[in-house]
């Protein structure tokens, strides 16, 4: 498993989305930069190993995903 982080780089905040390597990543991607072109995606083992990305915000599922860019993204 790995999360994929979505940032926005005018904000102070990033999701994190546990997911599984391979295709089910690619996948998640695929929709969220078709949707969202402008936020960045980055893909990481461990959120504590990465300080520059905090504060997350973990989401469980995509509609979740989904909904927590939007409001990074127009608040």
């Amino acid at each position: 498993m790995s999360f994929l982080v979505i940032r926005n780089s005018n904000k102070d905040i990033s999701i994190a989305y546990k997911v599984k390597h391979g295709y089910p990543l690619l996948e998640v991607k695929n929709i969220i930069q078709r949707i969202y072109p402008e936020v960045e995606l980055i893909t990481i083992s461990r959120p504590s190993a990465y300080a520059e990305y905090e504060p997350y915000v973990f989401v469980d599922n995509i509609k979740d995903c989904i909904d927590k860019i939007k409001n990074i993204l127009y608040t």
